[in-house]
């Protein structure tokens, strides 16, 4: 739709697409995008889109790789850790013996050496990660009659991206927590997916090896406003000298002839970008990700504001 009253301009863009894997079944994608041009110089947008990825061959069927790894912190399985001697000791221990501790030694078991030998490998019950993007904002451009300010604009976007079922592999150590963690296996079930990933030798108890497949890890969220300004400067055309003159060096001490003095010179193009993003910042398998308070239980988190400017040189070219 176009020229109506307040609607200069209408467009509306739906799709939809239905897909079936082989290994991981079928999964429907969307999107439903509009574009609402009001006036000349004001224009609302909006965008609500599903994405998926399906794992690829290596997440599927990535051969055992062999390595050595560290817990980082004492097996939770030591008769002294923090695990043992808390408020779910009677769990945890019976845990550990359904691991493969055995009930000789489990009240001494203390592992000496806190590493393990981490097998990477791929993983077939995976599903294809799900992504849903949310954005909205108002773009503004000023119709000035002033060629010095013909292009200048600014725009408020703001954009909520939540990632389900992310496809990643675990360090040993995040399996151990997450084996013995209350948050990831509150039962404390032996049969849960990261304590099975835990082999033990049956005569001693040592941890011999950790399986760190590809894992469906959850989801990760994100949320913001961004904030850009686009300012371009336009001189009249005609005699360019003066301006690019402190730029002589880097084009080797002289001047394209199209670029001399003369009335049909050429002319120059600086360009000025301000970009300022407001978002949530918060912790996520010790790496920094930005989360918003949802995933966290706090409802009070910092904004981190952050403010980027680029400068961008002059770009010279030939008159039109």
């Amino acid at each position: 739709m176009k020229d109506l009253p307040l609607v200069k301009a209408f467009n509306l863009d739906l799709g939809y697409r239905y897909s079936d894997y082989d290994q991981t079944g079928g999964v429907s994608t969307y999107k439903a995008d509009f574009d609402w041009t009001v006036v000349d110089s004001g224009e609302a947008a909006r965008r609500l889109r599903r994405a998926i990825r399906a794992p690829n061959v290596v997440e599927l069927f990535n051969p055992a790789v062999a390595g050595p790894a560290l817990l980082g912190t004492a097996d939770p399985c030591d008769y002294d850790s923090v695990q043992r001697t808390g408020s779910n000791a009677a769990a945890i221990t019976a845990l550990c013996q359904a691991q493969g501790i055995p009930a000789s030694v489990i009240n001494s078991y203390k592992l000496t050496f806190l590493g393990t030998q981490a097998i990477q490998t791929g993983n077939l019950d995976l599903k294809p990660e799900k992504a849903d993007t949310f954005t909205a904002g108002v773009v503004y451009r000023p119709t000035f009659s002033s060629p010095l300010f013909s292009r200048v604009s600014a725009s408020v976007d703001y954009y909520n991206i939540k990632l389900s079922d992310a496809i990643s592999t675990l360090s040993a150590d995040l399996v151990f927590a997450r084996c013995y963690g209350a948050d990831y296996n509150p039962t404390f079930s032996a049969s849960n997916e990261y304590c099975a990933a835990i082999n033990r030798n049956p005569a001693t108890g040592t941890p011999d090896s950790t399986l760190t497949p590809y894992f469906n890890l959850g989801g990760l969220k994100t949320s913001g406003i961004d904030l850009p300004a686009r300012l371009e400067l336009r001189p009249r055309r005609g005699r360019p000298e003066r301006p690019l003159r402190r730029h002589r060096d880097q084009l080797g001490g002289q001047l394209p002839d199209g670029l001399r003095g003369g009335g049909d010179a050429g002319r120059w193009l600086g360009r000025l970008h301000g970009h300022l993003r407001l978002q949530p910042e918060r912790q996520l398998h010790g790496r920094r990700q930005r989360r918003p308070p949802a995933l966290e239980g706090d409802h009070h988190p910092d904004l981190v504001a952050r403010r980027q400017v680029v400068r961008r040189p002059l770009v010279l070219c030939r008159p039109r």
